[in-house]
């Protein structure tokens, strides 16, 4: 890691002391007291539970910068993306606003990212290296260098191979199969034969089918309508 200058305004890093699934651990505790109490939480109501009161208060602080929870006065609200993570029924919607914070208001979040786009499947060591140059850290840095890694994969932004290589996941192409009633109408569609006008001039005719949401009734009539259309040019 490369020695120089302190850290930037506005370059927020996880508290080092506590590893990541510690301070998830808090950040429950603290949605359950506020969801049982409706009031905003000290770090003082929570502390002890899961670690003392100076690593809890040291832990929140880059949660509020990120925008998870809400501090006023020393105090803290957790945001309802938070509240949902842990109480709601859709716990995937939940954690993909979250993500989306984490990369919005965490710049190192989203410049590793980038990195593992433009050096795909990067260790901890490739990571931490090219962040230490980009944003000058100190080794004492390091820690929470990779207490954000082990966040990000536990909110799912990275994911970790067995060799320890970390990878994003793109969103999967729709592979599903094709309906069998459109499949059919598409059939119907392709061999139908329908006979052009003889006549010395060109026509040129438009037919828009829309095959989503169409019945067969539906696809004959429009089929005969399109017939009676070319006799009256044939009668021409």
């Amino acid at each position: 890691m490369k020695k120089s200058k302190n850290l930037k305004e506005g370059v927020y890093l996880p508290y080092s002391v506590l590893v990541t699934n510690k301070q998830v651990d808090i950040l429950k505790s603290l949605v359950d007291k506020y969801h049982k109490e409706r009031r905003t939480i000290s770090y003082k109501d929570i502390g002890g539970i899961h670690a003392s009161k100076a690593n809890v208060s040291g832990s929140l602080s880059f949660y509020a910068n990120i925008g998870w929870l809400i501090k006023s006065r020393n105090k803290y609200t957790p945001s309802e993306n938070l509240i949902h993570y842990f109480k709601g029924l859709n716990k995937e919607k939940s954690q993909k606003e979250l993500s989306r914070l984490l990369l919005q208001n965490c710049i190192v979040a989203k410049e590793i990212t980038f990195f593992i786009k433009e050096k795909p499947k990067p260790n901890r060591e490739n990571i931490i290296k090219y962040l230490g140059t980009k944003f000058d850290f100190l080794d004492k840095d390091k820690k929470s260098l990779n207490r954000l890694l082990d966040l990000m994969i536990s909110i799912e932004i990275l994911k970790m191979d067995d060799d320890g290589n970390f990878f994003q996941e793109e969103a999967e192409k729709d592979t599903s199969p094709i309906n069998t009633s459109q499949e059919r109408q598409r059939e119907k569609v392709e061999t139908e034969v329908i006979p052009m006008p003889a006549t010395q001039e060109t026509v040129n005719i438009c037919i828009g089918i829309m095959l989503t949401e169409i019945s067969e009734d539906q696809m004959r009539k429009s089929i005969r309508i399109v017939l009676e259309e070319i006799k009256k040019l044939r009668s021409k």
